[in-house]
């Protein structure tokens, strides 16, 4: 066979590999254990709605919670979802740490309607994109709840106007209001 021949067969062949590998991760991993929310709820303990319209409750643990089935911006993806919550046998703590040994960790407490959290992000890059794992924990009764998911933020500057400027505006999208909302969404079962 021609040399000429032989390559372009590999690369074709490397072509198609490639295509089915980004196929495989940009489908939708299907949700178990889940209902779709058709009506907001409340519980009867408070006001603000406890799992709003069109957010998926899941059961795991012991528990329920509520989360939204996509993220209503175009420039940040889901890469690690549904979110995870674990209870964790032990006493809420945290300690902030503005100065890490790894400047792709940070770790805050923050208040919000007189309850602490503390949250914790890891950034990590890869071609064209950041992924940054968020992990957020609550005191629950005795023990703590721990939220778990990761979200991939594409690099704005390698889109052209206007989704650039599109891409900036998305990625202020307030993550941690999503994880209060998530953790306030659970409920014993």
């Amino acid at each position: 066979m021609d040399k000429k021949v032989i390559v372009r067969i590999a690369l074709i062949v490397i072509i198609f590999a490639v295509g089915i590998m980004w196929n495989n991760s940009t489908k939708t991993t299907p949700v178990q254990d889940v209902e779709v929310i058709d009506t907001p709820q409340e519980t009867s303990t408070s006001s603000y709605l406890v799992y709003p319209q069109g957010w998926i409750k899941k059961e795991s643990g012991g528990i329920a919670f509520a989360f939204p089935g996509f993220l209503a911006v175009k420039y940040i993806s889901t890469s690690e979802w549904p979110p995870s919550i674990i209870v964790l046998k032990q006493k809420y703590s945290c300690i902030s740490s503005e100065d890490t040994a790894s400047p792709s960790t940070s770790v805050k407490e923050f208040s919000s309607n007189k309850v602490s959290y503390c949250e914790k992000i890891t950034s990590e890059g890869a071609a064209g994109s950041q992924y940054r794992q968020y992990e957020y924990t609550v005191k629950y009764r005795e023990d703590t709840l721990l939220l778990n998911f990761i979200l991939r933020f594409p690099q704005c500057m390698n889109y052209d106007e206007p989704e650039q400027s599109q891409c900036v505006i998305d990625q202020k999208y307030d993550v941690r209001s999503l994880a209060e909302q998530i953790l306030t969404s659970v409920t014993e079962i």
